[in-house]
């Protein structure tokens, strides 16, 4: 599959009353109602690169027959979302369909919904499983008990054991939870298709106008032609042969956001011998006039490419039994609208149907194959009123706001937020300018549910991914616990007595007294090393624990008062004795300082808020595994 491609296959049930499959013709003829239904969404849809087509696929060997799809959505994921929403209509409207849908990262519906998928469901089990049947998806579960060993399968399932099963009387209707993260994401379609389109006002030749106002989805076309354009593609374009630089008029033109966004982010100026002449970048209409250049640039580089002598060649109009199959059934689903044939409208709503029908039907035509053919022979033996396009362009609206085109972190944030796992995340702690107070234990606390939990070659799980931990069963440890309770004996076992201890070091002095010889061997070695580099410099760098306050008594008001008759000290006696007990004490105090144990929990606090802080508010690996863990840390506005 190609990158940035979405496939999807349409499996149509068998007749039920013969039980036989369907024919060739009669898919064909499912085919054609099928894109009438969807025209009704699609109608002026601009893609940004290939549009929604279907073909049928005869049954070969153990692939079964159907109705198949492919489009490039290029940089626009949107379109890829579009398509799924016709799918779940189709599969509304038409019970016996059942779908599938993939893109070059597989089974994209369950990325979606990746935090509440069941843990058993990855890329390799997912096969055959996942599918869109009755505008629900359907997700063909694992046996959990032994009476549903019978009905679903423990491994890859057919494709037909998979249908068999989507049709069935078993329940195979992905969890709510999981259904609501996928239809999220499609909310708001058909009418949310015009929230991402974006509307300005540039100066382009009247020519151009034209076209764009008979087709516009053609500015798609336009934009890749430019966007990807190359030494060749420009000189076609600075010799201006179809579109002349000399007049242009104010139009307003529809962009989807995607396409909008890529031709401002091209710098470009024209050539110094090119007929193009700019006003200066203070200009009021600088804008208008540079974008008005990119769109004409790209028109002309769609038609110097084009692959046919436009001299003798006509406007393509779709013709054919598949034609008329279709046309019919946009009539019974009532798409003119009771137009009497020949007006206006019903010639605008047929020349509509025709470009659609050629586009779905025939993906390889010349339509889409080559759009500088469709733009030439729309200007074929035409007149362009320029007069009539003048006076349009004192009335034009004012164009769209374009300040989406940049985000500011915080919104960023809240974007990237929706995807993040809304039962273990904190939101961050600012509200109306005023700091709450963030719990600096809880990264301690998640930090250690992370070190506690199990990793493999899949990866490390984080605090709160897995709700139904799976059981893990020692037979040989259970075995051997039998035997002991049989044998009447039973095994002391010393268990941490604070959870919270977990990453000090006071858990290894605990269980001293349990642990083996080795094992104290290896202990006092550990001390060892311990003491030597508590002096040195990284002995030093560690933050260390409080020193406990501890009462001391006066050893001579003890013996004194336990004994009056002992003997006082001369002063050379006094004064010898003061030196040693301060150089002991020195040692002392210094291999007890060397001795104190390592905070490891403010360590490991103290070291993620300088890793956290030294990114300056943006992303890095302190912020990344924390937010994985459900900690997301206030932001040092003082910095």
């Amino acid at each position: 599959m190609d990158e940035c491609s979405v496939e999807y296959r349409i499996y149509v049930r068998n007749n039920t009353e013969e039980g036989s499959e369907r024919t060739e013709e009669e898919y064909k003829s499912l085919l054609a109602g099928y894109l009438a239904y969807l025209s009704q969404y699609i109608g002026d849809y601009i893609w940004q690169d290939q549009s929604f087509a279907l073909s049928f696929v005869p049954r070969k060997g153990d692939s079964l027959a159907h109705i198949f799809g492919q489009t490039n959505y290029g940089d626009n994921v949107e379109d890829e979302w579009f398509i799924v929403f016709l799918l779940v209509q189709l599969t509304s409207k038409y019970p016996d369909v059942v779908v599938s849908v993939q893109d070059d990262d597989g089974d994209f519906l369950l990325m979606e919904a990746a935090h509440e998928i069941p843990k058993w469901l990855n890329p390799e089990t997912s096969k055959n499983r996942v599918f869109i049947h009755d505008g629900k998806l359907h997700i063909i579960p694992l046996p959990s008990t032994p009476r549903e060993i019978t009905m679903f399968p423990t491994g890859i399932p057919s494709l037909s054991k998979a249908l068999e099963l989507i049709h069935g009387p078993f329940n195979t209707i992905a969890g709510p939870s999981v259904q609501q993260a996928v239809l999220r994401r499609m909310e708001g379609y058909p009418d949310k298709a015009k929230h991402f389109y974006h509307y300005v006002n540039c100066f382009i030749p009247p020519a151009i106008k034209y076209v764009l106002d008979k087709k516009p989805s053609l500015i798609s076309a336009a934009v890749k032609a430019f966007y990807h354009r190359d030494p060749i593609d420009m000189k076609a374009a600075s010799e201006a042969k179809h579109f002349s630089p000399k007049q242009r008029i104010m139009t307003r033109v529809c962009f989807t956001r995607c396409l909008y966004a890529q031709m401002m982010q091209q710098n470009f100026q024209p050539n110094k011998k090119s007929l193009w002449q700019l006003p200066s970048s203070t200009d009021p209409l600088y804008k208008a006039h540079q974008l008005g250049m990119k769109i004409t640039c790209g028109f002309e580089i769609l038609c110097s490419k084009s692959k046919v002598n436009i001299e003798k060649q006509s406007v393509n109009k779709p013709s054919g039994a598949e034609w008329e199959r279709y046309l019919q059934c946009l009539k019974k689903q009532g798409y003119f609208k009771d137009e009497i044939e020949g007006s206006k409208l019903y010639m605008k709503l047929l020349s509509d149907a025709e470009q659609h029908f050629l586009e779905s039907f025939h993906p390889d035509d010349v339509v889409t194959d080559d759009p500088g053919s469709t733009v030439l022979s729309l200007l074929q033996n035409i007149e362009i009123n320029v007069d009539k396009m003048r006076e349009e362009e004192k009335a034009l609206p004012r164009e769209d706001d374009d300040s989406w085109l940049n985000i500011s972190p915080e919104e960023l944030d809240e974007m990237l937020s929706k995807y993040r796992m809304t039962a273990s995340t904190e939101q961050a702690p600012v509200a109306n300018g005023q700091k709450e107070e963030f719990n600096l234990g809880k990264i301690t606390e998640s930090m250690k549910s992370f070190v506690d939990t199990v990793s493999s070659y899949e990866g490390a799980e984080f605090p709160g991914e897995d709700e139904n931990e799976e059981i893990h069963f020692d037979a040989e440890s259970f075995m051997d616990t039998m035997k002991q309770l049989l044998e009447g004996k039973t095994e002391e076992r010393v268990e941490s007595s604070d959870e919270e201890d977990y990453l000090s070091d006071s858990s290894v002095e605990e269980n001293d007294e349990d642990v083996p010889e080795e094992s104290e061997e290896f202990l006092r070695y550990m001390e060892e090393m311990d003491r030597q580099l508590g002096s040195t410099m990284i002995g030093k760098s560690f933050e260390k624990k409080e020193k406990q306050p501890v009462k001391v008594s006066s050893k001579k008001t003890q013996q004194e008062e336990a004994n009056p008759t002992i003997k006082i000290p001369t002063n050379q006696e006094k004064s010898s004795s003061d030196m040693t007990s301060q150089m002991t004490s020195e040692e002392t105090v210094t291999s007890e300082e060397d001795q104190i144990p390592v905070d490891v929990d403010l360590n490991l606090v103290k070291n993620l808020l300088e890793s956290f802080s030294s990114q300056e508010g943006l992303a890095g690996p302190a912020s990344n595994i924390l937010n994985a863990m459900g900690v997301i840390l206030p932001v040092d506005e003082e910095r």
